[in-house]
């Protein structure tokens, strides 16, 4: 199982990129810590699948939990910000 995220141009928020490499289909569960309330995705694999998930931000940050219905060791937390390269404020 792997799990990897990037910037999403298009929406400004987060993409997250599932995919299953093992040699059983998987189900993947994603919530959220923070963020963004009461969110919640449960994604099915099969053996080489793979899905790319929008994952809502708040004002670019997010934390995510994943893990894995069939394997309680698995466990990945996603928490950052999306940045926009846009100047910063001062003053």
């Amino acid at each position: 199982m792997d799990v990897a995220s990037r910037p999403d141009a298009r929406t400004g928020g987060l993409a997250l990129e599932l995919r299953n490499a093992g040699r059983d289909g998987i189900t993947l569960r994603l919530r959220a810590l923070g963020y963004a309330p009461g969110e919640k995705r449960e994604v099915r694999l099969p053996v080489g699948g793979a899905q790319t998930v929008e994952w809502p931000t708040d004002q670019g940050w997010y934390d995510v939990e994943v893990t894995a219905a069939q394997d309680r060791t698995f466990r990945r937390r996603i928490t950052g910000r999306v940045e926009n390269g846009a100047a910063g404020v001062t003053g």
